[in-house]
C-alpha cells in the first residue's frame, strides 16, 4: 500500500470577488474568486461542496477576508472562510 503524503494548507488573505471563469471551455462559469495580497486570483471551491455554482459566501464579494484551505493549481478548496 502507497502511504499518502499529508497536504499541507494555506492561509491568504485578501479580496473575495465573483467572477468569470475557466472561459473558452465548456466548463466557463461564475465563481468566487479571491483575489491575494499577494497578487493571486484563486478560484474558491469549498472544499465537500459543489464545483458548479456560487456558494452562499458570494454574498461577501466585495469584503475581505482570510481564507485557509488546500491549493490545486489556480484553485483553493477552502475549509474556513472568515469575513475580515
Amino acid at each position: 500500500m502507497v502511504a499518502t503524503p499529508p497536504r499541507n494548507t494555506a492561509t491568504l488573505r485578501g479580496t473575495l470577488a465573483v467572477a468569470e471563469v475557466r472561459r473558452g471551455t465548456a466548463s466557463r462559469q461564475q465563481a468566487l474568486v479571491l483575489d491575494s495580497e499577494g497578487g493571486e486570483r484563486l478560484v474558491l471551491i469549498r472544499l465537500g461542496g459543489a464545483a458548479f455554482g456560487l456558494p452562499p459566501e458570494a454574498a461577501l464579494a466585495g469584503r475581505r477576508a482570510e481564507v485557509t484551505g488546500y491549493r490545486l493549481d489556480g484553485e483553493l478548496r477552502y475549509t474556513r472562510l472568515v469575513p475580515l
